[in-house]
């Protein structure tokens, strides 16, 4: 075999790597020179896409931003076009509450001449069913009763929590007696029994049970801050009233309440109201009635204007029913 045929080998140890002796280090500076390309090339695409996304990004926040400003554009131009098509707002309530606000608590005070007489007498005890907003509930107590007899001829049982003395109970039921026969007598006129407690809990009107609910340390409070007849007006309202308006009643004394606030643009008179119109918008709004046409010259020249301003129609509605206002007169 002539050896000068064969062909030599690449990887022979005689063959010329461009400066480099031996295949194994020439292939470790192939393997760099790939490393090192490939390295770059990965860097390339990591720094495009993260340069495109922040591009992208950017772009899609300039269209939101763009297509909020529309949409807000859009909204406002269509609001305004709403609001000066439709009735001009309504005012906003002038109290949050008429019985606890200072504008009102000179309606009735606890020194006025009682024009009424009262005779109370002492009946005993008995098993009487009582609401407790301690507990908010009623429960049955051996209560003690007071008859509690006024010189216009109305009569009101008061049941006295068992929890008291006798003695205390007598006090409590007299006290408040005084305080209700001071009321106009269409507040007392459906008042059958009165629940006095202990405990600092809010007052209460109730009609299907024909009764007024007085917890004595709230009344405390109340006397303190010179509105307990006030509050008492309010809750009386309740007894009176609630039957006939509360709970989207359809009579037609409701449906001509409902009329009267319409035509007043349904605004309120306190915020207490127009949080709670169904059942307490007429007792809210009862109290600012009586100031306004019995005891003009107990409330200021504002709040006389802002009562007219608020109810005007509610103002002919408590008018239009010719309740018995004795032994106030309109101013």
């Amino acid at each position: 075999m002539n050896n000068n045929n064969t062909p030599a080998s690449r990887y022979s140890s005689k063959v010329k790597l461009n400066g480099y002796k031996d295949l194994n280090r020439w292939n470790i500076r192939m393997n760099n020179l790939r490393k090192t390309f490939y390295q770059a090339k990965a860097n390339a695409y990591v720094a495009a896409k993260a340069n495109a996304y922040v591009a992208a990004k950017a772009n899609a926040d300039a269209a939101a931003k763009a297509n909020a400003d529309a949409a807000a554009k859009a909204n406002a131009d269509s609001a305004a076009k709403a609001n000066a098509d439709s009735t001009p707002t309504t005012n906003p309530p002038f109290w949050f509450g008429t019985a606890t606000s200072p504008d009102f608590k000179d309606v009735i005070k606890n020194t006025d001449p009682k024009h009424i007489t009262l005779t109370l007498n002492y009946a005993g005890q008995k098993i009487c069913k009582m609401f407790d907003r301690r507990i908010n509930s009623s429960i049955k107590l051996n209560a003690y009763l007071f008859n509690a007899e006024y010189s216009d001829d109305l009569k009101i049982e008061v049941q006295v929590n068992p929890e008291f003395s006798q003695d205390k109970a007598r006090e409590h039921a007299g006290y408040y007696a005084i305080v209700i026969g001071q009321l106009p007598k269409a507040l007392r006129t459906r008042v059958e029994k009165v629940w006095i407690h202990n405990g600092e809990e809010p007052f209460g009107g109730n009609y299907y049970a024909k009764s007024l609910l007085i917890h004595v340390q709230q009344g405390d409070k109340y006397i303190a801050d010179g509105i307990l007849e006030e509050i008492i007006i309010h809750e009386a309202c309740h007894t009176l009233f609630d039957g006939l308006y509360a709970n989207d009643s359809d009579s037609d004394w409701n449906s001509n309440w409902k009329k009267s606030r319409n035509k007043d643009n349904n605004t309120y008179i306190s915020t207490y109201a127009e949080e709670f119109p169904e059942r307490e918008d007429i007792a809210e709004s009862f109290l600012a009635y009586f100031a306004f046409r019995y005891r003009k010259d107990r409330i200021s020249s504002k709040t006389y204007d802002n009562i007219k301003i608020q109810i005007p129609n509610r103002i002919e509605f408590f008018d239009s029913l010719n309740l018995n206002m004795s032994p106030y007169t309109k101013s």
